[in-house]
């Protein structure tokens, strides 16, 4: 998590969250570590977003995970493949 604001990103507090707007910062990757009592961690994504998942739905509390983007073609969609692998 940055310390501070850098050119337009905003720091913003709204409903107890902690929030960057107007960030363009790209990452290769994520590496977040889940809490241990209760883990609230989301990944959220869309233009207004409308999609989001629970990371608690797919790993244990407590653990390290890394986020990545990885891609399938339209034809490996078309056949069904799935990036659902753990690395």
């Amino acid at each position: 998590m940055p310390s501070y604001a850098v050119g337009n990103e905003e720091f913003v507090t709204k409903d107890g969250k902690y929030k960057i707007r107007n960030m363009e910062n790209i990452f290769s990757s994520l590496s977040i570590r889940l809490g241990t009592i209760y883990p609230e961690h989301q990944l959220v994504w869309g233009d207004s977003a409308e999609y989001h998942i629970w990371f608690i739905d797919y790993f244990e509390p407590g653990s390290w995970i890394t986020v990545q983007p990885d891609y399938l073609s339209v034809w490996q969609w078309l056949r069904g493949e799935q990036i659902n692998e753990y690395k």
